[in-house]
């Protein structure tokens, strides 16, 4: 049953030449009372209505809104069912969200993966934004790097399987990425963290997991960042 929804909307700008420079309109229905399998295909139309607009060029503020109403549906924002079901638990779109934000690269777009980041409780969605975050680099008041360290630094005392060593995989990656991008952590405090969590990862002995041929342990994988991160602090 619909119980409420809202609608964001974009029309078509012109220019000069009366050439519509964001071509055609978007109207994006997000529901907050259809779940379920109705529900899923109402939110996939709107990622991929979303999609399109993007591609024309249409980087509105309602698209980042209801990118982020989305990022946050199951998990700040739940819908129940007598109190304990949560009917809106939707890892797959909170996926597709994260994988676009972090091919629109801006901002407003790392703003959103940060908060997705701090609330996030599936591994793959986590890993994805994960990815994410390194991918557009941006860590303005090294907000990026601190949500990272604090989401996963605890990953690094559970037992290891391949979801766990994914995430740190991921976490060590993007450190590595937006400290580079951004010729350093600033803040003493979260580059005194981020090392801190680096050096915990690079002897980490729970994960030892034979790996395809080539492919570089985790372990030495965050030792190199950390001390790339430490030499890159000191110049």
């Amino acid at each position: 049953m619909l119980t409420a929804f809202f609608i964001v909307s974009a029309v078509a700008a012109q220019n000069s030449g009366g050439t519509a420079s964001q071509q055609g309109s978007l109207n994006l229905l997000v529901f907050k009372g259809i779940y379920g399998s109705d529900g899923l295909k109402l939110r996939k139309q709107t990622l991929e209505t979303i999609s399109t607009a993007l591609s024309q060029g249409n980087t509105s503020d309602e698209i980042y809104s209801a990118l982020e109403y989305m990022s946050m549906e199951g998990l700040k924002n739940k819908a129940l069912n007598n109190r304990s079901l949560v009917l809106n638990d939707y890892a797959e779109i909170r996926l597709k969200v994260a994988a676009q934000l972090g091919t629109m690269g801006t901002a407003k777009a790392a703003a959103i993966l940060i908060q997705l980041c701090d609330a996030e409780t599936d591994l793959t969605v986590l890993r994805e934004t994960l990815k994410a975050l390194g991918d557009i680099g941006i860590n303005e008041n090294d907000s990026a790097v601190k949500a990272i360290v604090w989401k996963v630094r605890g990953f690094n005392q559970l037992r290891a399987d391949n979801n766990i060593e994914g995430v740190l995989i991921a976490a060590v990656d993007a450190i590595d990425k937006i400290d580079k991008k951004n010729d350093g952590v600033k803040n003493q405090w979260v580059l005194e963290d981020a090392v801190e969590f680096l050096d915990a990862v690079s002897r980490n002995e729970k994960i030892s997991r034979k790996r395809p041929e080539g492919q570089v342990p985790v372990q030495e994988r965050a030792k190199q960042v950390k001390e790339d991160m430490v030499r890159r602090a000191k110049r």
